[in-house]
């Protein structure tokens, strides 16, 4: 029986005796997701939920348990075991990103380990400098204001915590600000404000970098993927669908 789904999905493996497939499924866009199990019918249903990062399947060797990577806080991804009925136990744990590759007949797994960190820096060609602008480990959808005086970024990894942080640091060198939790955020020309999907689909959030309240605005698009500036700062443009239609521009 075909399986689809409007999210993508991954590393699909097929139990020992054949009775399941099981895969990753992300619903969220990213590599965030759920383990999901489907017989030969029926419908999929999720066995562990909740991940901030997901990826690499296996079947346990008896079939009785799927093995993965995921974390549910941060980037450091663990071994984690999970039943069919959906009881989860950890497995293995260490100061890296860990994705699971395959596991043997006789138990032995196969890791791949990874330490991973991004860099930002700022430069100026008129004044011939350069410097570093990195905050935590995974930084992110990096936007300046036109002055480039302000630097909008998404902290996604270790340091963000239990959910991705929008920040905005002075491109001067000076501490960088946590204005709010989300996946990703786009700074206003004036450098007033960041514009970010909202917590509810089709809504959009508009972000003071300095004093002020965040406004939400619902869109009535089903889904907001993006959206940008225009060059004065009056409008913006987003990048979404209606329901039941193809990912299109709008504006906002």
């Amino acid at each position: 029986e075909r399986v689809s789904a409007p999210y993508w999905l991954s590393d699909a493996r097929v139990s020992p005796g054949g009775e399941h497939v099981a895969f990753v499924a992300h619903v969220g866009g990213g590599d965030d997701g759920e383990v999901q199990v489907v017989g030969r019918t029926g419908s999929p249903r999720a066995l562990s939920k909740g991940w901030l990062s997901v990826q690499g399947l296996a079947w346990a060797n008896d079939g009785r348990e799927l093995w993965f990577t995921g974390t549910r806080k941060g980037m450091l991804r663990a071994l984690w075991a999970v039943t069919l009925d959906g009881r989860e136990r950890l497995l293995y744990r260490v100061p890296s990103r860990l994705t699971l590759q395959d596991v043997a007949p006789d138990g032995r797994v196969l890791l791949v380990g990874d330490s991973l960190r991004t860099q930002v820096v700022f430069g100026s060609i008129r004044d011939r400098m350069q410097r570093s602008l990195s905050w935590f480990d995974w930084a992110t959808s990096l936007s300046l204001s036109a002055d480039g005086r302000l630097l909008a970024f998404t902290e996604s990894g270790e340091g963000a915590g239990s959910a991705y942080g929008l920040f905005v640091r002075p491109t001067d060198g000076g501490p960088a600000t946590r204005i709010a939790d989300g996946p990703t955020g786009v700074i206003s020309p004036d450098g007033r404000w960041v514009l970010s999907p909202g917590d509810a689909p089709g809504d959009v959030r508009i972000i003071p970098t300095g004093a002020g309240t965040t406004r939400t605005v619902s869109t009535g698009l089903a889904v907001v993927d993006r959206g940008d500036w225009y060059p004065d700062g009056s409008r913006a443009i987003l990048a979404g669908a209606a329901a039941g239609r193809t990912r299109r521009s709008y504006g906002l």
